[in-house]
């Protein structure tokens, strides 16, 4: 009896035993990075991406799970017309559904089969996939061992991938040699994109999970951090080459009493050089600097909505991609969005919308956390071939520096700045400014909405400015003197 037990037992803990290898787990995130830096034609620009399957349907013995929707593009070409899909699929696929037998098969956009035998053991092969003629990609367990990856240490199959023809002879195929790590009870450690399978041959790896960053996050920054851009156009029916260098430094941070907006006071140095096309033509560089201030709002919110392998399109008829990548020396992630305003040939059939490839705007924007502005690409170059980019070059940012600095120690002092303090602040009647000697050419009053409510004749603030028409609140005062400003917080009771 007690035998009968113990293999009544040891079958239990089999069943239970064959139910790992699982490559979906339900309503987990998992994060993915190209191995490869290469560009990838078929699955998006995106080197991050995110699997998660956060639905699921038991139809009799079978489980179907369904990953996020989101809207993208059928078409691998840019010179072709796109189909957008409302709910189109991510980049795994449609869906996947598992097997009572442990199999799982993952769709492609063709919704053919692309099928894992997850309890195979070492050395068993099977048809992954389906090709033309009669031909197949098969998949073979090569071994069984432990891996660490992304911090988690797990039993992994390693399964190699080779074409066959219809005879079973093997066949030059770009999978061949391609490969897959699946582990115990964690999922994939290594894949491939499915949704185009088998176009793409890039693999991603599992990374760590990469946190939900808010607006906050991307533009957090510190007192005396600084930032220097870039900047290079070009128009072919426009003033021609244009180029400035900005270097700003954080002098001041404060935030509102419900601390969802940040208030950044900064000083900005920087040179315009621009060519002169009449008389003949000649650089001309001109040296500007500045003090002011500018906030942030919406701290809170999500600054990412979405996976980023999908094209997204919205109600604007502009086509965006989401981008997403991560420096993990400088514990830095990347996000980026591009697009294009779209003409559309509205031909809706259930789901798909098509539209053509002219795109008179093309941009393209990343954001980096704690940096906020990391490089902005513009191309009209289908209308009068106008393009440019912003680019950070430099950073101080909490003591550490990255980039190559430009020289912009050719601009003069900031003579408007000197010491000049509102007095008193916070103020009822009357705003009084210290260490103001000259005659400013205007002095003008901002609300934190950046719109302008008053401003001042010069005669009008000495010995002071009379403040009682404005409300209770954060108001912003700008002291205006030749081509340099001063942006003052004033605090009225």
């Amino acid at each position: 009896m007690k035998w009968l037990n113990f293999q009544l037992l040891l079958l239990v803990f089999s069943n239970v035993e064959a139910q790992n290898y699982e490559p979906v787990i339900h309503n987990q995130e998992q994060f993915f990075k190209f191995v490869s830096d290469d560009f990838h034609p078929y699955s998006n620009s995106s080197k991050i991406k995110i699997a998660k399957f956060d639905s699921l349907v038991i139809s009799g013995s079978d489980t179907v799970f369904f990953s996020n929707y989101c809207w993208r593009d059928s078409m691998y070409s840019n010179f072709q017309s796109y189909c957008i899909l409302e709910n189109g699929p991510d980049w795994l696929g449609w869906h996947v559904k598992k097997e009572a037998n442990g199999r799982f098969i993952f769709f492609n956009i063709y919704n053919d089969s692309i099928i894992f035998e997850t309890q195979a053991l070492v050395g068993a092969t099977w048809k992954l996939y389906d090709l033309p003629f009669g031909n197949t990609i098969r998949a073979e367990v090569d071994s069984i061992a432990y891996k660490s990856t992304a911090g988690i240490n797990d039993s992994v199959k390693f399964i190699s991938v080779h074409a066959f023809d219809i005879n079973g002879q093997p066949i030059s195929h770009p999978y061949n040699d391609q490969s897959f790590e699946l582990s115990k009870s964690n999922g994939f450690f290594k894949t491939h994109v499915f949704w185009n399978f088998p176009l793409d041959t890039v693999a991603l790896q599992r990374i760590s999970n990469i946190p939900h960053h808010s607006i906050g996050d991307i533009y957090n920054y510190n007192i005396n951090d600084e930032f220097e851009y870039s900047h290079f156009s070009q128009s072919i029916s426009g003033p021609g080459t244009y180029h400035w260098v900005n270097k700003h430094k954080i002098l001041n941070k404060f935030y509102s009493l419900l601390m969802d907006t940040v208030y950044y006071e900064r000083q900005t140095d920087g040179f315009t050089t621009q060519l002169v096309s009449f008389p003949p033509p000649n650089y001309v560089t001109t040296y500007h600097n500045s003090v002011d201030t500018f906030f942030i709002t919406h701290l809170n919110q999500l600054f990412f909505i979405g996976n980023p392998e999908g094209n997204l399109y919205d109600s604007t008829m502009t086509l965006s991609s989401y981008y997403m990548d991560n420096d993990t020396t400088r514990n830095i992630t990347f996000y980026g969005t591009g697009g294009g305003d779209l003409m559309f040939n509205i031909n809706a059939i259930d789901t798909c919308y098509e539209i053509n490839n002219f795109e008179p705007v093309r941009w393209d924007e990343v954001m980096a956390t704690g940096i906020g502005l990391y490089s902005y690409v513009f191309n009209f170059i289908y209308l009068n071939g106008t393009y440019g980019s912003t680019n950070l070059v430099w950073y101080n940012k909490n003591g550490q520096t990255w980039g190559n600095y430009i020289n912009v120690s050719g601009i003069p002092e900031l003579s408007i700045n000197k010491g000049i303090r509102i007095i008193p602040n916070p103020a009822s009647n009357e705003m009084g400014f210290i260490n103001l000697d000259f005659n400013p050419d205007a002095i003008l009053v901002f609300d934190m909405t950046g719109r302008m409510i008053k401003s001042y004749e010069p005669e009008e603030i000495f010995p002071t400015a009379d403040i009682t028409g404005l409300n209770s609140g954060i108001y912003f005062v700008v002291i205006k003197k030749s081509n340099q400003s001063l942006s003052l917080k004033l605090i009225k009771n």
